[in-house]
């Protein structure tokens, strides 16, 4: 569940807040309207690939998933660098180097941030080999390895220099937040239903990326009454359960299977 959260409203709505890498998307389609919970799913089926026991292994889901998505970008630059309204001198290449190293760091360096802020405990260890995992990751989707994390201090060095020279969130960052959060309305099952996924996908995001952040992307401030009943919940389990004989493999079935059923709702 905890990773679902994190991935849709602190990764994916987090990095919308800077306009650096959005063009390619809205000029796709691929984040409006009813588009945002498709791609979730995609992105939801590459995550889980990759982070499976095995998944990079050359030839597994996970490997053949992530070579997949470093074909379509090269397609996706060839095609945007030949349509003459694509502004060079100001975005220069569609998908750049840039923009991939700190689409990396969201999915590791804010990845970790966002999990401990759900009260998640993550040991130095499992630290050290989620940011090993996804620069390796960044390196067979083609990111210099000048621009690869390897460790979660420098993650937080590059995130730092990231956030200081990204540009602001403009008018696609308020379209695209507004279709992530709003995806709630095209899931299956009742009114009552949709508004409260509506209502959690809001406050959660409240508690992970702050007023601020929610300002910047045209979104309304919500109590962030989900992400403390979160961290409620997962404190009192990493300590108790998490400390108990057998308690990690527990844990991680746990987590399993509440990843299992926040995906499901997604299609």
């Amino acid at each position: 569940m905890d990773a679902g959260l994190v991935l849709a409203y602190g990764s994916l709505l987090g990095g919308y807040r800077t306009a650096a890498a959005l063009e390619p998307l809205v000029r796709t389609g691929r984040l409006a309207g009813g588009e945002s919970l498709r791609r979730i799913k995609e992105t939801s089926i590459w995550w889980r690939a990759v982070t499976e026991p095995g998944g990079l292994e050359p030839g597994a889901e996970g490997f053949r998933l992530t070579l997949h998505v470093r074909v379509m970008h090269a397609l996706l630059n060839a095609k945007l660098e030949a349509d003459p309204t694509w502004d060079h001198e100001l975005r220069g290449l569609p998908i750049n180097q840039y923009d991939q190293a700190s689409t990396l760091g969201v999915f590791s360096t804010s990845f970790l941030l966002h999990l401990r802020l759900l009260g998640v405990r993550v040991s130095r260890a499992d630290a050290a080999a989620v940011m090993h995992l996804w620069s390796y990751i960044g390196w067979l989707m083609g990111v210099d390895e000048e621009w690869l994390p390897h460790n979660e201090r420098r993650g937080r060095r590059l995130l730092y220099h990231f956030l200081a020279n990204d540009p602001p969130p403009d008018a696609n960052s308020v379209a695209l937040a507004r279709a992530l959060i709003h995806m709630a309305d095209d899931l299956p099952g009742g009114r009552v239903r949709r508004v409260y996924e509506r209502e959690r996908a809001l406050s959660v995001s409240c508690w992970l990326l702050g007023p601020a952040a929610m300002r910047d992307l045209g979104l309304p401030y919500r109590p962030p009454w989900y992400g403390l009943t979160r961290v409620a919940a997962n404190v009192l389990v990493s300590q108790g359960l998490g400390r108990l004989p057998g308690g990690r493999a527990r844990l991680l079935a746990r987590g399993e299977r509440q990843a299992q059923a926040q995906f499901t709702r997604w299609g």
